[in-house]
């Protein structure tokens, strides 16, 4: 509607920390799966906590973004 071609997503962990669930890292692919067919990036997702914010782009080791070659990042759990 927008005619966006990249997008970031973020949400809240009101009660925790901004370490990604597995949750998390599974509506992160599905998002990055269905916008895929549209040509729309998903650049990043954002997890923002009481006290600290995590770029799924820079999770620690375990889980990591590969680089798309349309410039967006499609995460991958080792």
């Amino acid at each position: 509607r927008n005619n966006s071609e990249h997008i970031f997503i973020a949400h809240t962990h009101p009660t925790g920390g901004a370490h990604p669930s597995a949750n998390d890292i599974a509506v992160t692919d599905y998002i990055y799966n269905a916008l895929k067919p549209f040509g729309i990036v998903l650049v990043d997702h954002i997890i923002v906590a009481k006290n600290s914010s995590l770029s799924m782009r820079e999770i620690p080791i375990g889980m990591q973004f590969k680089k798309e070659k349309a410039g967006g990042y499609r995460i991958n759990a080792k």
